[in-house]
């Protein structure tokens, strides 16, 4: 599934409730909040390669390897040519991504 996530577009989520419910008005929240997921590759030379995860703007939610997917990295991993990272903040923070 996170595969199937695109570099360049922006993606929300959204559920249907036919009753409400803590977890759906936690949802409905999440969807008013101005931060949104944003997910990169990182290309050989790019200015990321090399940097630590705690550096990156927003908050890394996973790290997509060759040997899988590493969720909440620690601050101190260092970021890869050919990672995929899926990081969440808001939009004019994750446009340095």
């Amino acid at each position: 599934m996170a595969a199937d996530i695109e570099d360049e577009h922006r993606y929300r989520l959204a559920i249907r409730a036919a009753n409400s419910d803590d977890g759906r008005e936690l949802v409905r929240q999440i969807q008013r909040a101005p931060e949104t997921i944003s997910t990169r590759t990182v290309e050989p030379g790019n200015d990321l390669e090399g940097e630590f995860v705690e550096w990156v703007p927003g908050t890394v939610l996973v790290i997509e390897r060759d040997d899988g997917l590493h969720p909440f990295p620690a601050g101190r991993e260092p970021i890869r040519a050919g990672d995929r990272i899926h990081a969440f903040g808001a939009p004019d923070e994750l446009a340095a991504l």
